[in-house]
């Protein structure tokens, strides 16, 4: 077999890898290659008047990350729900950064 060679005016389309997990709602889980980099912002308390900001205390919101399979990374949120199968690499992420406890939460 010869590689795939795009004939004068055609392109060759990045085509979506398949899911690497289906769960019970019918959502698509991919699995994450690697975690490229983070956002954090600055951790506040306090009722609405009287709000102050937290010194050396940050919260990650976002990881920048790279999927198998796909060419582009991108952001996702820093929730429960999307740390799902990538806990062991967020905690190596983090562990590699110096990202850790109490400073980040």
């Amino acid at each position: 077999m010869k590689p795939f060679k795009p004939r004068n005016g055609e392109s060759a389309a990045q085509v979506e890898p398949l899911p690497w997990l289906v769960d019970e709602q019918g959502e698509s889980q991919y699995e994450v290659e690697s975690i490229l980099e983070h956002q954090a912002v600055p951790v506040k308390k306090g009722g609405r008047k009287h709000r102050h900001v937290v010194p050396d205390r940050y919260k990650i919101t976002a990881y920048f990350v790279k999927f198998a399979g796909f060419e582009r990374a991108e952001w996702i949120e820093n929730t429960q729900e999307n740390r799902g199968s990538c806990s062991e690499l967020i905690d190596a992420y983090r562990k590699s950064k110096g990202l850790n406890e109490p400073e980040y939460v």
